[in-house]
């Protein structure tokens, strides 16, 4: 097992952060945190609540500036500064606080999330010209994909945030997916899911992986940290504690001691 942030299993590592440092006022929320993601592989960011988890996806996501340290995707460092920069180099995320759009079908929502990639003009689209109908074909197709691939194809005409909070889950990590991402981040995907729904969400992600997604996401449900992912980092206090597969952290003492609530 190793403690830093550098793992031999696989190819080079997609997604890097190197001594990422942020601080609010006199507080370090994340120091010196290094942490790699191998390519297509689930990584999870476990700790407890404090530990810095959704300050680093925000430093690494360009949500918030990092006051140190460096970011790199396929070895090149990132400096982009902000989600949509972040989405166009191939890094999406997700929130934990869903956020649909308001009386949006499902549909709608995946094509929603597509237009900020429109290259046909105002002018293409009031006269509807063939590159904007062509565009839009190739959008509402890559829609319906998304939805045959979460299992949405029932709840495709649905307002979305009037739907079960399983279908808004998924219908969110389809937004996601309407922008092609490289690297998947989810926060907390299984907050306030059932067992029932939680295992669903495990089979979403093991779907993704299998057509060559690589997802990193912070979750604190145990069960789906220890049956869907391939390697787990442990955060506390900011800083980076372990880093192993999920075997290993499960019987780490110093996880048991800081995470799971008993002595080391």
């Amino acid at each position: 097992m190793s403690t830093s942030g550098t793992t031999s299993i696989g190819e080079p590592p997609i997604l890097e952060c190197v001594n990422v440092t942020k601080s609010f006022g006199g507080v370090r929320a994340v120091k010196e945190m290094s942490l790699t993601v191998p390519v297509n592989l689930i990584v999870a960011l476990i700790g407890p609540n404090g530990a810095g988890k959704t300050t680093l996806f925000n430093c690494l996501t360009g949500l918030q500036a990092r006051d140190a340290g460096e970011v790199r995707f396929r070895g090149r460092p990132v400096s982009a500064r902000s989600l949509q920069e972040m989405a166009r180099l191939g890094i999406v995320r997700t929130f934990q606080n869903i956020r649909m759009f308001p009386g949006m079908t499902v549909y709608e929502s995946i094509l929603a999330a597509q237009t900020p990639r429109l290259r046909s003009s105002a002018v293409d689209s009031v006269f509807a010209l063939p590159r904007h109908r062509q565009e839009w074909r190739a959008m509402s197709e890559k829609a319906d994909r998304i939805i045959a691939t979460l299992g949405l194809a029932r709840y495709r005409n649905s307002i979305a945030d009037a739907l079960p909070l399983l279908m808004q889950r998924k219908t969110e990590i389809a937004r996601a997916l309407a922008a092609d991402p490289e690297v998947l981040l989810l926060d907390e995907p299984t907050a306030g899911a059932t067992v029932s729904e939680a295992e669903e969400l495990i089979g979403v992600m093991r779907e993704l992986k299998q057509r060559g997604l690589t997802i990193l996401l912070i979750e604190h449900n145990m069960h789906v940290v220890m049956k869907v992912c391939d390697l787990v980092n442990v955060m506390n206090f900011g800083s980076l504690l372990v880093t192993g597969t999920p075997d290993e952290v499960r019987s780490d003492d110093r996880v048991r001691s800081v995470y799971l609530g008993t002595r080391a």
